[in-house]
């Protein structure tokens, strides 16, 4: 699913005229590249688009819709998303500096990749699906969040993460949780076995190759 809505937008999207994105905007179908987003920006629609090499500075967006959007080599430091749909979005070499977040946002289908996130802050959100896939960071906390629809899941693999906070009450809230081996391990076998966590099969897992993939069909985009 994550390679064909790549492929799919990658073969409709088209340059963004202008060089800001305004309140109430559409971007459908829009190639936002080597833009920098302003401080605030509200009840946009950022879907069907790919976002690239841009900088946020520490941008509250709020009531905004992202499907089927690739964001790819952009500075998210200090970024909140609030009241937001992410659905079918791929995040991928992306940084954040300090601080990135998500409040009160619908995630369903989203895979962040190969990135480093400083801070990464997920707060009362409803969880369809999350990959994290190579993400580093010293801290990701999850606090008060919930199954989207009463089931939800969230998987990671490849990834080197300090601390994980809130990951015991996923279970309960309907939210399942796969980890790959190394993260098992650094974990605790006794900590994820007791809230009900599995092993994640390596074989469910987003690949490398499939990775590259989708970067290479990106880059014979830039001139």
């Amino acid at each position: 699913m994550l390679a064909k809505f790549v492929r799919t937008i990658t073969s409709n999207v088209s340059p963004l005229q202008g060089n800001t994105i305004e309140n109430d905007e559409r971007v459908s179908f829009g190639v936002i590249e080597t833009t920098e987003i302003g401080s605030k920006v509200e009840a946009a629609d950022w879907s069907d688009s790919i976002i690239e090499l841009c900088r946020f500075n520490a941008t509250m967006i709020s009531d905004s819709s992202f499907e089927r959007v690739v964001i790819r080599d952009s500075d998210l430091s200090g970024v909140t998303f609030s009241n937001c749909l992410l659905r079918n979005c791929l995040i991928i070499g992306i940084k954040a500096r300090s601080y990135l977040g998500l409040d009160n946002c619908i995630i369903d289908n989203v895979t962040i990749a190969r990135s480093h996130i400083d801070r990464f802050e997920i707060h009362n959100s409803r969880i369809a699906a999350i990959d994290f896939v190579g993400v580093s960071s010293p801290q990701i906390t999850f606090h008060q969040c919930q199954a989207h629809k009463r089931k939800g899941r969230m998987s990671f693999a490849d990834c080197s993460i300090e601390r994980v906070g809130g990951l015991e009450t996923m279970g309960k809230s309907g939210v399942s949780v796969l980890v790959d081996e190394p993260m098992w391990r650094d974990l605790g076998d006794y900590y994820l076995r007791e809230r009900g966590m599995r092993q994640l099969d390596r074989k469910a897992a987003l690949h490398d190759d499939l990775l590259d993939e989708i970067s290479q069909g990106l880059d014979r985009r830039r001139p």
